[in-house]
């Protein structure tokens, strides 16, 4: 196996179980809102993003629904600590750095 598939293949593995945190995290949220408070989610985006990763694994495709990740998680963020406890607060924020490192790695890695 190449160091690139390698790459792919546990960049593929961390993409799985970020799309498992943030469904969690949309499910812990959206249980103490009512429909017209839950935050705008970003599942459209997320799936055209995974959609175009079918087509085609490159740089552009993988920065892009990782970004979409991030900014699905820093909407919970926005909402207040009555809603999100502080340490769901501190695993959200944990889980956006990890991202913000993928981002990198992606981008270092020019696919």
């Amino acid at each position: 196996m190449t160091d690139n598939t390698q790459f792919l293949e546990k960049l593929n593995n961390d993409i799985d179980t970020k799309l498992q945190f943030v469904d969690y995290a949309e499910l812990k949220v959206n249980k103490h809102l009512a429909k017209a408070d839950q935050p705008e989610t970003q599942h459209f985006a997320i799936n055209i993003a995974l959609l175009a990763l079918e087509e085609e694994q490159n740089t552009a495709t993988y920065s892009a629904l990782l970004k979409l990740l991030v900014v699905q998680l820093e909407a919970y963020l926005a909402l207040p600590a009555t809603t999100v406890a502080d340490d769901f607060r501190a695993e959200i924020k944990g889980t956006i750095a990890q991202l913000n490192v993928l981002v990198a790695d992606v981008e270092a890695a020019a696919l």
